[in-house]
Order: structure tokens, then sequence, then C-alpha cells
């Protein structure tokens, strides 16, 4: 899957995100699972370790929340409140206007989108992945 990212309106996210996208062992998307899907919704991954910090090793803080969840692919950051996102992240399955304002849209897919509907295929409506996918491999262009 290729992602572009919105480094101009989101340069932290997109800057924490290509960095663990590029990262050595142990601070890399590379190995990490998708845990989290539900159909109609998204799916989630890049959870390393507990903190759910960022490549810099903190929480970051809410970008442009005026960019909103309009289409299938887009990349996204879950957090637990304000100023808290951190490794995870979420790529849309369909618009989501329910998570404007809360989390930060700060991608899209542009390649790989068979991909993304395998994933789908995968998770069920109960927020469980039912296959075992996994980050095989990571990097920038």
């Amino acid at each position: 899957m290729v992602f572009e990212l919105y480094s101009e309106k989101q340069p932290q996210a997109a800057d924490s995100f290509a960095a663990l996208c590029e990262g050595s062992e142990g601070n890399s998307y590379t190995g990490s699972e998708f845990h989290m899907g539900q159909t109609g919704f998204g799916i989630s991954g890049g959870r390393m370790g507990e903190e759910n910090v960022s490549a810099f090793g903190i929480r970051l803080q809410d970008e442009d929340l005026t960019m909103r969840h309009n289409k299938r692919g887009q990349l996204t950051l879950p957090n637990n409140g304000e100023n808290s996102s951190g490794s995870e992240f979420t790529i849309t399955f369909g618009a989501a206007a329910y998570l404007d304002g809360y989390q930060t849209v700060f991608g899209e897919l542009v390649e790989g989108h068979k991909v993304l509907d395998t994933l789908e295929a995968g998770v069920d409506r109960h927020g469980a992945v039912n296959e075992d996918f996994k980050i095989t491999a990571s990097g920038s262009k």
C-alpha cells in the first residue's frame, strides 16, 4: 500500500508516520499487526507497546482538525482525548463524518486498493480482525 501524506497541512502526524515507516527494529511499523477493524469504518494498526507514542517518544498535539473524513483509504490518527495521538493509525473504509473534529486526517491511499479490500473483508462489525494481517515491510518512496 502506498499513501500520500499531507505533510504541509499535518506536519507532525506525517513526519511521525514517515519516521515509523522508515524506522529501525523496535521503532518501526514493520512486523506490527492490524489489531482492530470494523465493517464500514476502517482498520487500525501501528500499535507499538502500551504507551502509543509517536516516533518522537511523545503524544502528538492535535493539528488541523478541520480536514474531513470523507472517503475510503484515508489515514487518520485515533486518540483517547485531546492531544493524545501516537503511533496507531486507522485506514478508513469509507466516509466517517463522526470522526470529523476529533481525529487528524493526515494522508490517503494512492496505491493498493485491492489490499484495502482484503483488509476490509477480514474484519467484522464487532471490531475484530479475523485474519492475521501484519505489515511485512515499510518504508518511503
